[in-house]
């Protein structure tokens, strides 16, 4: 039963970048809304006894939604309820009609600006937008109708227009980054699954290619030359035969085979003497990949077999040789060599350019009359190194983080220009925000790490503002104005430093944060407020957020790079296993008659000319079948195979050359290709090539024979072949060569049949 290998759409999901980024918005979204919410519940169990009752039941009821949420939070809804935490207290601020002192742990960090990020991340873009709206507007309502609800802070800077211009920005930001990164990672996705298509229609195009070229190995070092000598030899060597019999294990079309020294003997046991074979110790232990092994064996044991087979050896010797990342094998019998015009057949295309081309190997040869050398050379263990997947899978989240607290740094240039005294300083601390700002944002659009120098300055310019603040500004000013200017040059440092080395990032939020401990301490006692909170902010709240989101990002690629690799092996074994069967049952019922056969001459069975007649049909059948894809082949070699396969169905005997043609798969006339059929019928034996010169397709059928019938083929007209050449040459008692091409570029003329 063929093996289920698993859908398009399943690989998919695995290694997704949408699944990867909706990772990260749900750690951004836990950790955010958790800590808006945290920071506010602390405060209002200070002041419990004091609240209204209205304020202890939003408090209560958001806890119950927080801890909701993260108990769901792998589900859509558990995102929700997190939200509900921080929108419950929202809501309590709208209603509150009581004292400053009463409601002023909820507005602490309850602002709409939490709700309005969460629901950018949530909404489609349509409802992203309108959620920026209406929390702008129920900040303003909130802030305008109940001024005594709101802590003093940046609602106080110019009328609270800039708080509220903090918000749009930052969720705007937010939403056009998300939106941004959704639809590159859709994109990415869809271009992955098509690749994956395209992937998986080659990758098992390969394993079929691997499953043909381990039966023509096998099946050639262990059945085809046994038939080959069977066909030829006056004298079966029954001995042999039933050594061979009783060493071989039975087929495997799966590329799996035995150690070399074994391979050669049994492949060779046969029709070759003990000893004509001799296997230096040095070719055993070469420093080679067990592809390459088995590469170098299958090649080995092919050059024996012709050297024994085709040259008449009496003597082959190998040997090895290790040359830092090469190793060279060396095989070298006495036999009559190899002629300058010899066609390379299946052992040469299959076995040994195709197999030690898999490992990035080649080979080549000297020959002549009495001594001939093949050398194999193939690269060594120490050649080879490993490849890993070196991807965090933060990229996606990083921008979804950097981008709006640099955002927030931008608005915070508004706050310095207003809060700030005028002078040579605040100049200065203006022009650093901006550079930096732009850099900042140069570096978020690349989206790459930054060299050294170019992250450097803009973190130097940011962290500098407070220290440059606290020369600005006389000493025991009034910070309310100049602190949300210096916390949010603190949030873009972060947002830079995010995509800097990480002592970078260290060195960089250190520097800041005593340069806002030095402005504080410059500042009067009962202003210092908003700039401890604004650094606790920025030092503990903020890195957590960035460093637990990374992290967790960076374990859930993994994770599903871990997946995908697994889910790839599965994929490839299950690939591997439905070619292997394809082959197998192309081939089963073929080997199992020859074996048979071999079977019974091994037990003294007569080697009449009516088997030698049966072997050699099946030989062909046998040569046709390995080297002839029934999926991917192109039509030139799918014929001859066909026509390989009609001469077996007529009990005419085929020699099968190289099959090898493009992979151009539009069909040849079908009357042709029934001609062609009909040809064979009146033949005594065939001969049949394929191959691809230049560009052109060619097929060359050889019958044989003293009366043939092909007349058929005379009858064909240039209309009737449509872009199809068709060539015969009659030779009188002997036979006829008809020769078939196509230039490649003609092959859509000939779609369809003819009749």
């Amino acid at each position: 039963m063929k093996a289920s290998s698993p859908s398009v759409a399943e690989r998919s999901l695995i290694g997704s970048r949408v699944a990867g980024l909706q990772d990260t918005r749900r750690w951004l979204l836990l950790l955010l809304l958790s800590e808006a919410w945290l920071f506010a519940a602390l405060v209002g169990a200070l002041r419990w006894r004091v609240l209204s009752g209205f304020d202890r039941f939003a408090l209560l009821a958001s806890a119950i939604a927080i801890v909701l949420g993260w108990v769901l939070s792998r589900r859509a809804v558990g995102l929700w309820f997190v939200m509900g935490g921080p929108l419950l207290l929202v809501i309590a601020t709208l209603v509150n009609g009581g004292a400053a002192s009463e409601a002023q742990w909820i507005a602490v960090s309850t602002s709409a600006g939490h709700v309005a990020f969460a629901l950018v991340l949530l909404c489609s873009p349509a409802w992203g937008i309108a959620a920026i709206v209406g929390s702008t507007v129920a900040l303003a309502v909130s802030w305008s109708l109940r001024p005594g609800n709101v802590v003093p802070g940046a609602l106080l800077v110019a009328d609270g227009r800039i708080a509220l211009l903090s918000l749009d920005v930052t969720a705007f930001v937010l939403w056009l980054a998300w939106n941004v990164l959704m639809r590159r990672a859709r994109l990415e996705d869809a271009s992955r699954a098509r690749l994956a298509e395209r992937i998986q229609a080659e990758r098992e195009k390969q394993e079929r290619t691997k499953a043909l070229r381990a039966a023509a190995v096998t099946v050639h070092e262990r059945l085809l030359s046994t038939l080959r000598y069977l066909i030829q030899a006056p004298t079966p060597d029954r001995e042999g035969l039933r050594t061979l019999i009783a060493t071989s294990e039975p087929f495997a079309f799966d590329g799996s085979g035995e150690d070399l020294e074994h391979s050669v003997r049994v492949a060779t046991a046969a029709r070759i003497a003990s000893g004509i074979v001799q296997l230096d110790t040095s070719v055993i232990d070469l420093p080679v990949t067990d592809a390459t092994r088995a590469a170098g064996r299958a090649a080995i044991v092919e050059c024996a077999l012709n050297a024994v087979l085709h040259g008449g050896a009496t003597e082959v010797k190998v040997a090895g040789e290790h040359l830092g990342d090469i190793v060279r094998i060396h095989v070298t019998d006495n036999g009559k060599g190899i002629a300058e015009d010899a066609l390379p057949g299946l052992g040469w295309t299959s076995v040994i350019e195709q197999g030690l081309a898999e490992v990035d190997g080649t080979w080549s040869f000297t020959s002549e009359p009495g001594h001939t050398l093949v050398t194999l050379t193939m690269p060594s263990a120490s050649a080879h190194t490993t490849s890993s997947i070196v991807d965090d899978g933060f990229s996606q989240g990083r921008t979804l983080l950097a981008a709006p607290l640099l955002a927030t740094g931008a608005v915070g240039i508004a706050f310095n220009v207003i809060g700030l005294p005028s002078g040579i300083l605040s100049i200065l601390i203006v022009a650093l925000v901006i550079a930096a700002i732009v850099m900042g944002a140069v570096v978020i659009v690349r989206g790459k790490r930054p060299s050294l120098l170019n992250a450097t300055w803009p973190l130097l310019f940011l962290a500098a503002t407070p220290w440059l603040a606290s020369l600005a500004v006389p000493t025991g000013a009034a910070m309310q104005a100049v602190a949300p200017g210096m916390v949010t040059s603190g949030y873009a440092l972060i947002a830079i430093a995010l995509w800097c080395r990480r002592w970078q990032f260290i060195a960089g939020l250190t520097f800041w944060a005593v340069g806002m401990v030095a402005l504080t301490a410059h500042t009067a006692p009962d202003q210092r407020q908003p700039l401890l909170i604004g650094l606790v902010n920025c030092l503990v709240i903020v890195p957590v957020v960035v460093v637990v989101s990374s992290i967790a990002t960076k374990r859930f690629r993994r994770a599903q790079d871990e997946l995908l690799l697994q889910r790839e092996a599965m994929n490839t074994a299950v690939v591997r296993a439905n070619a292997a069967s394809l082959i197998e049952s192309q081939l089963s019922a073929c080997v199992a008659q020859s074996e048979s056969i071999i079977a019974r001459i091994a037990d003294g069975a007569d080697l009449d000319d009516a088997v030698r007649h049966e072997l050699a049909c099946l030989e062909g059948l046998i040569r046709a079948t390995i080297q002839v894809d029934p999926v991917a082949s192109g039509e030139f070699a799918r014929v001859a195979a066909r026509l390989c396969n009609t001469a077996f169905s007529k009990s005419i005997p085929a020699q099968v050359g190289t099959l090898i043609s493009s992979s151009d798969s539009s069909p040849l006339p079908s009357a042709l290709v029934k001609a062609l059929e009909e040809a064979i019928g009146s033949a005594d034996s065939v001969t049949v090539r394929a191959m691809t010169l230049a560009d052109e397709d060619h097929l060359s059928l050889h019958l044989h024979g003293g009366s043939l019938d092909a007349q058929t083929l005379a009858t064909f007209t240039t209309d009737r072949l449509q872009g199809v050449s068709l060539d015969t040459e009659e030779e009188p008692g002997k036979g006829v060569l008809v020769l078939v091409g196509r230039r490649l570029g003609d092959a859509s003329a000939s779609v369809g049949s003819v009749s």
